[in-house]
């Protein structure tokens, strides 16, 4: 079957949603399937890696973030999510980013390369080889829900057609 890198992301979320329901048969194809896009994922991630001049700016640049930021009582820098509190407005902070971005415009921009190629690549099909469940081994307590997420692994052949009822 042919996904996209972002499909098996989705995909590999609706595995994940159903990974705790009960069945051997059923939570042997989960975790095969679960295996098998995990092992793609890592060979587009593959080259992802930053370069070692473009962690040496990053790592200065989160200690700009640290020295810079609104602190807390205890003096620790303050988040929300994973950004820093108060660097925004902050023309000092601003300055030293810039001159730290203008320093190691080289290593960001071979990095912002490799970021690109990858939203790229995730938007290519790959082919995948899932590991086909029979409807039979489905857990009956599967919502609707859960169920639409891993349809394209479920084999629902032994079932009888769907018949159109005729109308009058």
């Amino acid at each position: 079957m042919k996904l996209s890198g972002n499909d098996l992301v989705a995909l590999h979320g609706a595995l994940e949603a159903v990974a705790n329901l009960k069945g051997i048969k059923f939570a042997y194809g989960v975790a095969k399937n679960k295996s098998r896009i995990e092992t793609e994922l890592k060979a587009l991630q593959a080259g992802l890696t930053p370069s070692d001049k473009y962690a040496e700016y990053d790592k200065k640049r989160l200690a700009l973030c640290r020295t810079h930021a609104a602190k807390d009582e205890k003096g620790a820098p303050q988040t929300v999510g994973r950004s820093f509190v108060g660097l925004e407005g902050n023309e000092e902070f601003q300055t030293k980013v810039e001159a730290l971005q203008k320093e190691y415009k080289d290593a960001i921009d071979t990095h912002q390369k490799l970021l690109d190629e990858y939203v790229a690549a995730m938007k290519e099909d790959v082919e995948f080889k899932e590991y086909i469940i029979p409807l039979a081994n489905v857990p009956e307590d599967i919502t609707a829900g859960q169920l639409s997420g891993i349809i394209v692994l479920i084999d629902d052949s032994e079932k009888e057609d769907d018949k159109e009822v005729p109308s009058n």
